[in-house]
């Protein structure tokens, strides 16, 4: 009885002890994903003069070879019908959460006048980038080449994560992207399809690979522990649905709908455009101007 007695009295102080020596450690993960990946991801809105803005797709920034960030997205985001760049662009910067604004909504033809040049368009993809300067003040940040994961590498069966503003769903405060989970069903030269949910408002979203969980067992060959860019959404994939009359055999109305798979175009196709001629010119002459002025921006 004085052994249970003496076993309680110790369970008792235990406790409390144990719970006031974790309280200045730092709270516990929930998750793998590396959150700093939600920095990359920028809303691509339409500024209207009487009205709110309109999210109208996503987008992400890569640094370029002269280390300029640049926004990339599907052309279909920002190119109209007519070939022509969308009119009334605006990119959504998030700023450090002290701030009071908390984002700023940049103007597309305020980029272009201060040197940034234009959209750069794929010939043979949906896909679109063009250089900006987010401001020194901005909370972005912007993937590297480094952290590219090209289609040969990628196996069929990776988890992956597609990370957008599908719908539009934004805050105008500090706008956070949407995480969506999904796995690499298909690897093509020129296409990789995902078993994951995309949606209007998703396309232009980064996708990026997130091993399930790390592992300290040696494998040979062995598994790629680090989160990686794989490709870029170009659009969902949904099938139709008629509804034909008995009487008249004359389809009456069609139902869309959303198979779960996504489209992505291969992150290799971004280093092409990011190596094409013209958009190397550009970004020669715009690290020219940061070593002449000290500032990516000219007057």
């Amino acid at each position: 009885m004085r052994a249970l007695t003496l076993m309680l009295l110790l369970l008792v102080h235990a406790v409390p002890m144990s719970a006031e020596a974790s309280s200045d450690a730092q709270p516990p993960r929930t998750s793998m994903f590396n959150d700093q990946w939600l920095k990359f991801v920028v809303s691509i809105e339409l500024y209207r003069e009487e009205r709110d803005p309109k999210a109208i797709g996503t987008g992400f920034l890569v640094l370029s070879p002269c280390h300029t960030p640049m926004l990339f997205t599907a052309a279909h985001v920002v190119r109209q019908d007519n070939g022509k760049p969308t009119e009334n662009l605006a990119y959504r910067f998030n700023l450090p959460p002290t701030s009071d604004m908390h984002s700023a909504l940049v103007r597309d033809e305020w980029q272009t006048d201060r040197g940034m040049g234009g959209w750069f368009f794929s010939d043979d993809d949906d896909l679109a980038c063009r250089f900006v300067a987010p401001g020194s003040l901005s909370d972005v940040a912007a993937v590297t080449r480094s952290r590219f994961l090209y289609g040969t590498e990628v196996a069929v069966g990776a988890r992956a994560a597609i990370l957008g503003f599908p719908l539009g769903l934004r805050s105008t405060g500090y706008a956070t992207p949407i995480f969506r989970e999904a796995t690499i069903s298909r690897v093509d030269s020129t296409l990789i399809i995902v078993d994951g949910f995309a949606f209007p408002g998703n396309s232009g979203s980064p996708v990026i690979y997130v091993p399930p969980h790390r592992l300290d067992i040696d494998m040979d060959p062995p598994l790629l522990q680090e989160q990686r860019l794989v490709g870029i959404v170009k659009r969902e994939i949904s099938f139709q649905d008629r509804a034909i009359s008995e009487q008249s055999k004359v389809p009456r109305a069609v139902f869309v709908d959303n198979t779960g798979l996504t489209e992505v175009i291969p992150v290799a196709r971004l280093a092409e455009l990011m190596a094409r001629p013209d958009v190397r010119d550009l970004d020669l002459k715009i690290e020219q101007r940061v070593r002449e002025t000290g500032s990516q921006l000219s007057n």
